[in-house]
């Protein structure tokens, strides 16, 4: 069973995040989009956001052997999806989390990690990340390879976007929006009613994760680094008070 070590990007991780990102739109998103719009999409949309490592909200996700396995985040700015390349105009105002919704951004994973629950792994990161700073609902400009993920997890679709990505190419970007309340037991949603909180058994992870049906991945996932995010200390002290 593989086990995944989270910590938050830095600039040197960007010409392997770029990489990343090539190998999981190729391998995994060419049921949803052809040839012509993931090229045009690799060029544009799907790249990375450097406004995302600067402000320290995207994760990197290593593999037991070292390998980048994937990467995601989350952000307090309006843009909603895109990077550098984008042909949208990038909106960098910031949110007001009384009001807005965080953005969850940029998820990706690697092939040959796919299907571990890493992808969940990431999630719950960039959105407890954001509860820490005050925000209650997150919104999502998702893959349409993502949605299904993404729905079970508590978030809904609100509308389609036809996002261009050059060479008159466009690609189908789906809106989803998600709120959430935080009680004693962690993060939870209100579409889903899921909290993620420890279980009472030893050794087992206190992050929900989807492996197959719902089988937990490891808690030394969490363990034995500095590196890791604060979040996670959190949720290793959680569960040592169980």
């Amino acid at each position: 069973m593989e086990t995944f070590h989270l910590r938050v990007a830095a600039t040197e991780d960007v010409p392997r995040i770029r990489e990343l990102i090539d190998a999981s739109v190729r391998g995994l998103q060419a049921g949803d989009y052809s040839a012509a719009q993931i090229e045009g999409a690799l060029a544009s949309v799907f790249t990375v956001d450097s406004q995302l490592i600067a402000d320290g909200t995207y994760f990197v996700a290593f593999s037991e052997s070292g390998e980048l396995a994937g990467c995601g985040g989350w952000s307090f700015r309006k843009t909603l999806y895109g990077g550098d390349h984008q042909m949208e105009k990038i909106a960098p105002e910031r949110l007001d989390p009384s009001a807005d919704a965080a953005k969850i951004r940029a998820i990706f994973v690697h092939p040959k990690f796919a299907r571990l629950g890493l992808g969940s792994l990431i999630l719950q990161a960039a959105e407890s990340a954001a509860v820490k700073q005050g925000f209650r609902r997150f919104e999502m400009g998702s893959t349409l390879t993502g949605v299904a993920l993404y729905t079970l997890k508590g978030y809904q679709e609100v509308e389609r976007r036809r996002v261009p990505v050059g060479g008159g190419e466009q690609i189908e970007v789906v809106r989803m929006v998600k709120e959430v309340h935080q009680d004693d037991s962690g993060l939870q949603s209100k579409a889903e009613g899921e909290s993620s909180g420890a279980t009472s058994k030893p050794q087992v992870l206190c992050l929900r994760l989807l492996r197959g049906e719902g089988e937990r991945l490891p808690l030394k996932i969490f363990t034995g680094t500095a590196q890791c995010h604060p979040f996670f200390a959190h949720l290793r002290k959680g569960a040592k008070n169980e």
